[in-house]
């Protein structure tokens, strides 16, 4: 653990602490609003509501299949490069929703990409880079629950800024 410190000096319990509720934050705060956007969509594209849902059930089924290659991924090659792969297909399968214009586009998009993007910049990846770097400084369990209230403050605030200001 010492030798992690010396060759990076930003892995500071502090700098990791924060970025992982960060990542959590963004990584399933812009999931957990995509309901916000079932009428919208469907309204300017004169889609049916099953389209979108099916987009977003192909989403979930690909988010649980996705968890178990992400931590085989982060087992194999470490968090950092498996979660900035992670975040680079989540933001292509949000911009893709974006631009889709048939239910085949949202379902690669909406569906497969950002289910993949959930997957690889999931909640369980964060929370064990996070205790694998900070948890000998944690003492005991009340820092790791510190660990999830700063996420899960953070995923309430994104959640609210995201449909302020792409909704309204």
């Amino acid at each position: 653990m010492g030798k992690s410190f010396r060759n990076h000096p930003w892995h500071t319990p502090v700098i990791v602490l924060i970025a992982g509720c960060l990542i959590s934050a963004c990584g399933f705060g812009a999931r957990s609003v995509m309901g916000l956007y079932l009428e919208p969509m469907t309204e300017a594209l004169n889609w049916n509501r099953e389209t979108f849902a099916m987009a977003m059930a192909i989403q979930n089924l690909v988010w649980g299949m996705g968890m178990v290659v992400a931590g085989a991924a982060v087992d194999r090659h470490g968090p950092v490069w498996v979660i900035a792969g992670g975040a680079v297909v989540y933001a292509l399968g949000l911009w893709g929703m974006t631009l889709s214009t048939t239910g085949a586009m949202l379902f690669l998009t909406g569906g497969v990409l950002t289910g993949l993007g959930v997957a690889f910049t999931g909640f369980p990846l964060t929370i064990a880079a996070m205790v694998r770097t900070v948890g000998p400084f944690a003492g005991n369990g009340r820092g790791h629950g510190r660990r999830l209230r700063g996420s899960d403050l953070l995923l309430t605030v994104y959640a609210g800024y995201d449909r302020t200001v792409w909704l309204e």
